[in-house]
């Protein structure tokens, strides 16, 4: 009979058929204790540490949407979110500055009625999202081309791991007097772009890493707001989206219910716990016939 062993910080936990049968911090003794029980061990499972934290996950997700609000009226420069990816960082603050009347500026770039007659492009919109990778350098042009903006860097780490850039990001989210920004290096900006700037603008920064592990003097500059979760937090947000109404709304609620019931039953099981999860086990209780949920299991456990 196979057993599973997890280990939660420094101990290890045997368990079979979700029944604990031994708890010690030496593998030697878990071994032991599987072999007098019978049971044969795999390997061992890296469980995912989650801070307990007296705020339910509701409640972290209406604070984010209020701190959204207060970075988008400038009261404070900066917000810090992080925790598990694909369970609505990002969805909350689209919405959330959508539904102040906020556009972004990718949706006027490239409008020919936007061209001056000397060729310069004027770019409206109130917020930019910058994704992927950003070099010291370019968050500089960055900060200067937005400097007026919201810019929103969504899964744009690098900007928080590299000194420099983490010291024009110290500059830029400062709360005291007039924030200028510098740039002083061998290295040449681009054309027309100054040495120094005042930025005006506020930042948002959307990580999966944990808050421990940003520059805390980022950190301290900024308001945090962490939404990891728990597998059952997960499940709870899942059913918080779906009160929403509007997510899959070309599907029926009791098939997205259906569908979240399922993803609860199988939480231990589940490679993934995402709105993607849900999107794929809603398809399938949908479309997926009478075996949906066979259907359903294979997908999400392989």
């Amino acid at each position: 009979m196979q057993a599973t062993v997890q280990q939660v910080g420094k101990k290890f936990v045997l368990t079979h058929n979700g029944v604990r049968i031994a708890k010690s911090q030496y593998m030697s003794y878990i071994e032991e204790a599987a072999q007098k029980a019978g049971l044969s061990i795999a390997g061992v499972a890296q469980e995912e540490i989650v801070e307990k934290t007296e705020f339910s996950i509701r409640e972290r997700f209406e604070f984010l949407t209020q701190y959204v609000d207060l970075v988008s009226d400038k009261v404070m420069p900066s917000l810090i979110i992080t925790g598990d990816g694909g369970l609505g960082k990002t969805y909350t603050v689209m919405n959330t500055l959508s539904d102040k009347g906020l556009t972004d500026v990718a949706d006027s770039m490239g409008d020919e009625d936007e061209i001056g007659e000397d060729g310069e492009v004027t770019v409206y919109g109130d917020y930019a999202v910058i994704k992927g990778f950003a070099t010291a350098r370019g968050l500089y042009n960055t900060l200067y081309e937005h400097k007026d903006r919201i810019v929103i860097f969504d899964d744009c780490d690098s900007v928080l791991k590299d000194p420099v850039a983490l010291n024009l990001l110290k500059g830029a989210l400062d709360s005291y007097g007039d924030r200028w920004i510098s740039w002083k290096s061998e290295r040449m900006l681009g054309e027309g772009t100054p040495s120094i700037f005042k930025f005006k603008g506020q930042v948002i920064f959307i990580s999966n890493m944990k808050l421990s592990d940003i520059n805390q003097a980022v950190r301290s500059r900024s308001i945090c707001v962490d939404v990891s979760m728990t597998k059952e937090e997960k499940i709870d947000r899942m059913h918080q989206i779906l009160e929403e109404g509007s997510f899959m709304a070309d599907y029926a609620m009791e098939t997205k219910m259906a569908a979240v019931g399922f993803i609860d039953e199988m939480k231990d099981k589940a490679s993934e716990l995402s709105i993607r999860t849900l999107i794929t086990v809603t398809k399938l209780a949908s479309k997926g016939g009478t075996n949906w949920k066979r259907l359903a299991e294979y997908t999400i456990s392989a």
